[in-house]
């Protein structure tokens, strides 16, 4: 999985993640989307995202490097 971009918002409603993986088409997420692998987006933040896959979370962070 990739983070390719993010709008944080303090209402979390509107908080929204562009997340791309491997072999498949980027999509705009929310807070409790189904995310790939079955993990779910737990929290937006302005350079990360965290997602729970089982009792697991994790995070994605954007990579800056990427940036054009």
């Amino acid at each position: 999985l990739s983070l390719l971009g993010v709008m944080s918002s303090p209402d979390v409603k509107k908080a929204r993640a562009i997340i791309g993986s491997q072999g498949r088409e980027a999509k705009v997420y929310k807070i409790n989307d189904e995310i790939a692998d079955g993990g779910r987006l737990r929290s937006i933040f302005p350079d990360r995202v965290v997602f729970e896959r089982g009792a697991r979370l994790e995070t994605l962070y954007l990579d800056w490097n990427k940036r054009t």
